[in-house]
């Protein structure tokens, strides 16, 4: 279950959204999808909307949205400490009533405790196996959204995570890519 480039990822958040009791995504239960928000903010805020805006009738509520990784190679600590950092978002989203405070707000709870279940999920997996990378917890991060949709109904939780992959899994040079001379 190691994430490591975009279809694990992908993947990974599938099986949550599958599994979590609370969503159960299916092929009958539409509660999971993939979208590429732009990295501005005021450009991903009108992606999200239209996405949401394209897909609502088809999906189910509770719901997981994935958003796509941005990843940048590190070595703060040496040379030979490289790695690459994965900084990975979801949305966990429901409906409620417009404009009904008390029901946005039960909706908030909700959303993030569903959310800290998959968090804590794949917080346990990295500390269960190091070597595939670190889950960095001092990097997480929860923000409250709400008014997603044109009916402004949709609100819930976005949830922001950074892990580190490690040299020998993320940046293993492969000679196989190349042209042998170029070696020679």
């Amino acid at each position: 279950m190691l994430i490591k480039d975009h279809k694990t990822y992908t993947d990974f958040f599938r099986l949550m959204a599958t599994h979590h009791k609370k969503i159960h995504h299916s092929e009958q239960h539409f509660a999971f999808a993939r979208m590429n928000l732009s990295a501005h903010p005021i450009l991903a805020k009108e992606d999200i909307h239209e996405f949401i805006n394209g897909i609502r009738s088809k999906l189910h509520f509770p719901c997981l949205l994935l958003n796509t990784f941005m990843a940048k190679p590190s070595s703060d600590d040496s040379y030979d400490a490289k790695r690459k950092t994965i900084q990975g978002e979801f949305f966990i989203l429901d409906r409620g009533e417009q404009m009904n405070w008390d029901d946005q707000e039960d909706i908030f709870d909700s959303t993030e405790e569903i959310g800290t279940d998959i968090m804590a999920f794949l917080g346990d997996y990295y500390e269960d196996a190091p070597q595939e990378g670190i889950f960095q917890w001092s990097d997480a991060m929860t923000e409250k959204i709400s008014n997603l949709s044109k009916d402004k109904n949709l609100s819930g939780t976005k949830f922001y995570f950074t892990i580190d992959i490690p040299n020998e899994v993320a940046f293993q040079l492969n000679t196989d890519a190349f042209d042998p001379e170029l070696f020679e």
